[in-house]
């Protein structure tokens, strides 16, 4: 007995101070672990006095040493543990004035610790131990301070356990846990020192006194305490049973005078290695079935669940499965499952029970914070997280707690949340244990998958719903739109038309799915509009291209057709075809014609009288007519000035008309091109000089000769030098390029004044066309200059473009042959 005594209290000792060094490494500044590191200090100089002690069969002096050395251990250990169950509960302030008394009478009997005040003597207790202490007077009052220690440590501890719950109660189950065994191991020393025969069996119980504290404070999310219990049952009695057997063949083994030797303890650890886990199922076994039974069986309900949203793609029966499958075997509160919208990246609540709008608007509110921080956690503890939080998150964790909350059970879908459930505290009052988290941790990928699944299909068919929708929409405009509309695959095969191309240009059902150049058309050249390819932008925007035009004879009548082109792109910006579009400019064309004609015939009928009002200003200008006083002389000159630009204005119409009407011909002979460029009217070498714009000139030496209409093409630079002059600021600067580059001329008009928009770039060639900018600047412009320019080079078999930024200007090209 001596020799069991000692060895629980090395055990009690080692355990204590192992668990102490722990705690405090978790965290040295935390008053609750210095404290617990403390009070396992006082618990290993108690228990290795009490080894010592026990040793001890001779020696009264060394024995009564001991004893009395044991009492330090034993003063502090009610102390540091009342002083740690205040700090824990936060109610140190409340109890201030209790500490400093406690820590006081604490120092008193440490003061006479080795006196017989405290420890009298030494006596022998029957035939049992040789030596058990003898208390002192003031042995008393400390047996007394340490059942009151008791009493009030576990008063404080039950009142705070009715009103907390979830995690917080659990912890101070196990306080409440640790405090019974504390007492009650370590207080079945007291009875042997009065004299009451009841020898201290239990004190090796005493080590799961600080064993349980140790856990309470290390562990955030606690496991059951009856899971603990069952867990630690089924150990003791497997390794119990175990021992057992070893010691019982060793025993046969040795009264039936076997072979006792090496092998044998070979044989027989083996042997307990190959038994032990029959051992330890046949105990668990017994302890589900007797003592620690589950309200469920964890196989039937994974199978169970699996089996139900598994073997259906509605979404809602995959909700109600969920949330039956959790009543049935949790019991919570109150139940919720969300999913992450990817429309707005939060979380919206899909299924709840149990939890008013309130509620349902808090979870929502706040379950995307929580779930943001997660960092792939499946599983979320309120009172967990509540532990180190701070600030907003906090805030946000108690207004969780206040409705009752437990846990969010997120869900992982390519390792992307995909949702939670939210679970409250259960209605036993029970909190989530081991056994719940590890069902959680298999279902959690079953219902990320089943909810995936179902989203799919829903969409799917959402999907299928808006097609057939926009399939109705596109047909109903094809059947209805006016013009001929024909689309056209990336393999040039026809694929849609609608009534109208089939009426107009002659094609047929028959035709669709086969090449172009296999389709039977009214006009050859449709063939090759039709064929065309679109124009795609190298930002993968698309574009319409190929202003072509096409006329076709329908009933006696000429109709004409700008055909218009733009490429059909899938979702990855990929061409799939191009649509074709053919406008009907039948109307346009003839009231463009009929425009034409009264602008020629104005023009023309204008010409006569406009000369002879020339000759008449001259007339007077040169005094030809008599004298013309100066003051009227003036108004004679803005006159003739204003005549002169209508002529101009005429002569462009005219020019314009007969370009339109293919009449304007050109008459080609070999031209200096520094002589065109260097001879500038003298209309516009008056308006450099009055807006002192400078003219800078960088033109090739020994320039070849250019066949050309030396009157049209100057008539062409001309106009692109004027309006430089125009459109560019009072001391601006115009440069004029010319050189020759593998068999082409190539002149450049470049200035810096007001630019081109970008809006009015593509329509800067256009008959009458003028933009806003020029407007403001130049009003007296026919927006005909460019449009005759581009003609005449086109004409020349050259080509012009241009490049402008507003605010910077304008540079001009022009690439000529030098001959053709």
């Amino acid at each position: 007995m001596q020799t069991y005594l000692a060895l629980s209290g090395l055990l009690n000792a080692v355990v204590s101070l192992s668990l102490g060094i722990i705690v405090l490494s978790k965290n040295s500044r935390k008053a609750a672990h210095i404290l617990y590191f403390l009070f396992t200090v006082a618990i290993a100089v108690w228990g290795t006095s009490y080894f010592f002690w026990m040793r001890e069969m001779t020696d009264r002096e060394t024995a009564l040493f001991w004893t009395r050395a044991l009492t330090v251990g034993s003063i502090f250990m009610p102390v540091f543990h009342v002083h740690w169950i205040l700090v824990n509960l936060k109610l140190e302030k409340k109890n201030r004035l209790l500490i400093i008394a406690t820590y006081a009478f604490a120092f008193t009997y440490l003061l006479f610790s080795f006196s017989p005040v405290m420890v009298e003597d030494v006596a022998p207790f029957r035939n049992v131990l040789p030596f058990w202490p003898q208390p002192g007077w003031l042995y008393h009052f400390f047996v007394a301070q340490v059942l009151l220690s008791g009493v009030y440590s576990v008063y404080l501890l039950v009142a705070k356990y009715r009103a907390t719950q979830g995690m917080q109660k659990l912890k101070i189950r196990y306080l409440l846990l640790a405090s019974f065994f504390g007492y009650f191991s370590g207080g079945s020393n007291f009875p042997l020192w009065y004299g009451i025969p009841f020898v201290p069996v239990t004190n090796i119980l005493f080590s799961l006194f600080p064993v349980f504290i140790g856990y309470s404070i290390v562990k955030h999310h606690l496991m059951d305490i009856r899971l603990a219990l069952k867990r630690s049952t089924v150990l003791l009695a497997s390794v119990g049973t175990t021992l057992l057997f070893i010691i019982s063949i060793k025993y046969l083994s040795k009264m039936l005078t076997f072979y006792n030797g090496f092998w044998i303890d070979i044989l027989l650890v083996l042997a307990s290695v190959s038994i032990y886990p029959f051992i330890k199922n046949f105990f668990l076994g017994l302890s589900n079935k007797y003592f620690f039974s589950s309200r469920y069986n964890v196989q039937d309900l994974v199978s169970e669940l699996s089996a139900n949203i598994s073997t259906t793609l509605e979404i809602g029966e995959i909700y109600k499965s969920i949330y039956e499958t959790f009543y049935a075997a949790f019991y919570p509160k109150h139940f919720s499952i969300l999913l992450k919208k990817k429309s707005r990246e939060r979380f919206g609540i899909m299924y709840s029970s149990g939890l008013n709008m309130a509620g349902q608007r808090l979870l929502n509110k706040h379950t995307n914070s929580l779930a943001g921080s997660a960092k792939k956690k499946k599983l979320l503890f309120i009172d967990e997280m509540l532990i180190s939080a701070e600030g907003e998150e906090k805030t946000i964790l108690q207004e969780l707690k206040d409705i009752n909350l437990s846990l969010l059970l997120l869900f992982y879908y390519e390792g992307e949340v995909l949702g939670a459930v939210a679970l409250g505290d259960k209605e036993s009052g029970e909190i989530y244990n081991d056994e719940d988290i590890a069902v959680f941790d298999i279902i959690s990928p079953q219902i990320a998958i089943s909810v995936k699944n179902a989203l799919l299909h829903h969409d799917s068919l959402s999907y299928a719903d808006r097609l057939n929708v926009e399939k109705n929409k596109i047909s109903s405009i094809l059947t209805n739109f006016i013009d001929p509309i024909i689309f056209i695959d990336k393999k040039n095969c026809l694929r849609i038309f609608n009534p109208s191309a089939q009426r107009i240009f002659g094609i047929r059902k028959q035709d669709i799915g086969k090449d172009i150049s296999r389709i039977s058309l009214i006009k050859e050249n449709l063939r090759s509009i039709i064929s065309s390819k679109a124009v795609q932008k190298s930002d993968n925007k698309k574009s319409m291209a190929g202003h072509k035009e096409i006329f076709v004879e329908q009933e006696g009548r000429q109709r004409y057709f700008k055909a218009m082109s733009t490429p059909v792109l899938n979702e990855q910006n990929e061409s799939i075809g191009s649509l074709k579009i053919f406008y009907d400019l039948t109307k346009e064309k003839e009231l463009d014609r009929s425009k034409s004609e009264f602008i020629t015939i104005a023009a023309h009928k204008l010409r006569t009288p406009l000369t002879s009002i020339k000759w008449i200003f001259e007339l007077l200008l040169k005094n030809e007519a008599g004298e013309v006083p100066a003051e009227q002389k003036h108004y004679l000159e803005m006159g003739h000035e204003s005549n002169e630009i209508l002529i101009d204005t005429v002569n462009e119409l005219l020019n314009a008309s007969d370009i339109e009407g293919g009449d304007y011909e050109l008459e080609l002979a070999g031209c200096n091109m520094e002589e065109i460029l260097r001879e500038i009217p003298e209309s516009i070498d008056s308006l450099l000089k009055e807006k002192k714009i400078a003219m800078h000139y960088e033109i090739m030496e020994n320039m070849p000769l250019v066949q050309a209409d030396k009157e049209k093409l100057s008539m062409a630079i001309n106009g692109i030098i004027a309006n430089a002059a125009h459109y560019t600021s009072k001391g601006g600067q115009i440069r004029v390029k010319a050189a020759a580059e593998n068999g082409s001329l190539v002149i450049t008009v470049k200035d810096n004044g007001i630019g081109i928009p970008e809006a009015d770039k593509s329509h800067i060639f256009s008959k009458f066309y003028r933009s806003e900018n020029a407007l403001r600047i130049h009003t007296e412009g026919s927006g005909l200059g460019l449009f005759i320019a581009k003609n005449i080079i086109k004409m020349h078999q050259g080509e012009i473009t241009f490049e402008s930024e507003t605010g910077k200007g304008t540079e001009f090209m022009i690439k000529l042959p030098i001959s053709f």
